[in-house]
């Protein structure tokens, strides 16, 4: 019998569970005699309990342990850097956005105390994104020198001292980064597997195929990896499709589960049409946008899947832009809402919200090179309306071009919708640009500076 591990630390309103649920429903269909292990905190715990929440049939044990954390993502991170010391025995750990569509009883037999397979389904350094990097530099730690990068979303745990010395540097190399504000938990796992000279397996791709940094990986892949947390726009895919039918209370029946499993691709494709065109697409290795997804899996995308509204604020205009977010909420659930801070850094803004389709940018990201750092370092601290106004075109092509959008609708944030608003998005399917007309007073005698 083999052991899995999932981590959660969840919220009621929040997805976190349903998507666990997910991942959990596959797992159990392809491996029905799994031992799987849930770890989280006590006031999910207690949530789950009152939810009566399915995913608790799914789970063979509940490991409850005390967090000193307050943030949810940084909790379930503290869980994960832990999850060595907390749990016995061999297992192989899986986050929550992934999908097992084949058994994995091979990686069972690696001999080494830790295997994960290459971040990105990459090679080290085209897997080692700036996010990470800048991780690494702020805690002062070299770059990788082993050639090897790895991700922390698949990992096999060998019952064995050395794991269990390894876990205790992760443990450290993590507590220094969240006291330096990075609390992500892959570039300290990763640090800790060099500085302790660790033995490791790499995982070959298959068992932990990134598909949305590295679409090919996933055909025929045992292990998909959906990176629920990207912000960037992908195609629909299976695990997309799961969860709108948990969302709308369909829930996860055995049909579903073994049509996914049937499929080679992470896409589903209409029926009667073949997956070889768009395997020999993947296999090329070009970005699989709209137009191309709609040709090859023969389903249409409304125009709102890859599309973001968007709002520039200072700090304290929060309030406004949550409110537009609310209005935006009351027509499209799931379209994105992209926030720029022009006034904060990220370690410095410390509000959360719920809403997992909201993210937040801030300005030395969205301006670090050309144009966008030379307006920065002009106007940031001397006439601050002026670089939060000249942001806008920043914003939007970062969107575009970071971030993968096809279609982008900028708000001020003192904006609130009434009424549906998806036309504008089918607009710009056929235009390149949309402005709406400044509109003044009409009445020369009410406003005649308006007027004018």
């Amino acid at each position: 019998m083999f052991t899995f591990l999932y981590i959660l630390v969840w919220r009621p309103g929040e997805d976190y569970a349903d998507i666990t649920l997910l991942s959990m429903s596959f797992l159990r269909e392809v491996h029905p005699d799994a031992h799987i292990l849930l770890l989280t905190d006590q006031e999910t715990a207690t949530a789950l309990d009152v939810a009566s929440h399915p995913l608790l049939s799914l789970s063979d044990k509940v490991i409850v342990s005390e967090v000193p954390m307050a943030a949810s993502s940084v909790r379930s991170w503290y869980l994960k850097s832990r999850m060595r010391r907390l749990v016995q025995g061999d297992f192989v750990f899986l986050d929550a956005d992934t999908i097992i569509r084949a058994r994995i009883d091979e990686v069972f037999q690696i001999t080494a105390p830790i295997a994960m397979a290459e971040n990105h389904s990459r090679r080290y350094p085209e897997n080692f994104p700036d996010m990470e990097r800048d991780v690494y530099e702020k805690n002062g730690w070299p770059a990788p020198g082993n050639g090897h990068f790895l991700n922390s979303g698949v990992i096999f745990w060998r019952e064995d001292p050395e794991a269990y010395r390894l876990s205790q540097l992760w443990e450290q190399l993590w507590d220094l980064s969240v006291s330096n504000g990075c609390g992500y938990d892959q570039p300290a796992l990763n640090c800790a597997i060099e500085k302790s000279g660790i033995s490791f397996q790499v995982l070959d791709d298959r068992y932990n195929a990134q598909i949305r940094a590295n679409p090919a990986s996933g055909v025929d892949a045992a292990v998909w990896h959906f990176y629920q947390t990207d912000r960037r726009w992908f195609p629909e895919d299976w695990f997309s499709l799961g969860k709108n039918r948990i969302s709308h209370g369909q829930g996860i029946d055995t049909p579903f589960l073994r049509q996914v499993i049937a499929s080679r691709t992470p896409y589903p494709i209409e029926e009667g049409k073949s997956d070889s065109a768009m395997i020999a697409y993947l296999d090329s290795g070009k970005p699989l946008d709209t137009e191309n997804f709609e040709r090859l899996s023969g389903h249409q995308q409304r125009s709102i899947e890859n599309a973001t509204v968007c709002t520039i604020i200072t700090a304290n205009y929060l309030p406004y832009a949550l409110a537009l977010l609310e209005s935006v909420r009351s027509f499209e659930q799931d379209v994105h809402f992209n926030i720029l801070i022009s006034d904060k850094d990220g370690p410095t803004f410390n509000q959360q919200i719920s809403d997992r389709h909201t993210f937040f940018h801030f300005s030395d990201e969205v301006c670090d090179t050309g144009i966008g750092e030379k307006i920065r370092n002009k106007y940031q601290s001397s006439d601050h309306d002026a670089f939060r106004w000249s942001c806008k075109p920043l914003f939007i092509n970062h969107l575009i071009r970071e971030n993968g959008y096809e279609r982008v609708i900028y708000f001020d944030c003192d904006i609130f919708i009434f009424t549906a608003f998806g036309f504008i998005f089918d607009a710009l399917k056929t235009h390149k640009v949309l402005l709406t007309p400044h509109w003044r007073t009409r009445e020369p005698d009410a406003d005649p500076e308006e007027y004018r």
